[in-house]
């Protein structure tokens, strides 16, 4: 949104051919620039809805469960689950419980 849009002014003044990979690159630069205060209106609302939503227990256990759900997400969080177990686990045999 800063940089790009510096580039294609000096692309634009050479009229320097551009690769399409490039293109598309300038073209989404130019659409965010152009309706930045739109989308941090949306981010904004979205994470107000996020802070709210999470403050209400059967909200943010529906969220949690359908993030959980997620491939990268559940890998994360059984990795999570099975470093909980072990620390727990450490705790009680250090403390020798049976």
């Amino acid at each position: 949104m800063f940089v790009l849009p510096q580039f294609a002014a000096v692309l634009h003044d050479f009229g320097a051919k551009i690769d399409p990979i490039a293109g598309v690159f300038l073209a989404l630069s130019d659409f965010l620039t152009a309706r930045k205060d739109l989308i941090g209106l949306a981010v904004a609302i979205l994470l107000a809805t996020g802070f709210f939503m999470s403050r209400h227990p059967d909200l943010r256990a529906t969220m949690i469960s359908k993030l959980s759900r997620l491939p990268l997400v559940r890998a994360i969080a059984s990795f999570h689950r099975t470093a909980l177990f072990c620390r727990n686990l450490g705790v009680l045999l250090a403390a020798a419980v049976r």
